[in-house]
């Protein structure tokens, strides 16, 4: 529905150009709410094991995406092609999450601090 609107579907094209992305990782839980997702949403992150959010997408602990949010910006699959992909992610409660992430997505760099780091080495 979107796409039809000419303006709109210039913007998307226009991102399937970029280089370089800035993005953040945070837990499903939180961004969930952060998103404004519906109950039945967050129901149904609840059944597929959600654990991770990165780019409007929902990962399981393995990392396989289990969910889209419906909003407008960059295809998950789009992301192998951008040279330059910058993830900026800290906090105790994320490092599990960058973990996931991880697993479905390893080409990027991350920003954050030396406590999350530590918390991101010891998961087993």
């Amino acid at each position: 529905a979107l796409q039809a609107n000419m303006q709109i579907k210039n913007v998307l094209d226009e991102i399937k150009k970029i280089d370089m992305i800035i993005f953040g990782i945070g837990t499903a839980a939180e961004m969930s709410k952060r998103r404004g997702l519906t109950d039945v949403k967050k129901d149904e992150l609840k059944v597929k094991k959600a654990f991770a959010e990165a780019l409007g997408y929902y990962f399981n602990k393995d990392g396989a995406p289990v969910l889209h949010s419906d909003s407008v910006g960059i295809d998950l699959n789009d992301l192998k092609n951008i040279r330059y992909a910058i993830c900026v992610a800290a906090g105790a409660n994320k490092a599990e999450a960058i973990y996931s992430f991880s697993k479905y997505h390893r080409d990027y760099t991350l920003v954050t601090d030396e406590v999350t780091a530590k918390d991101i080495l010891n998961i087993k």
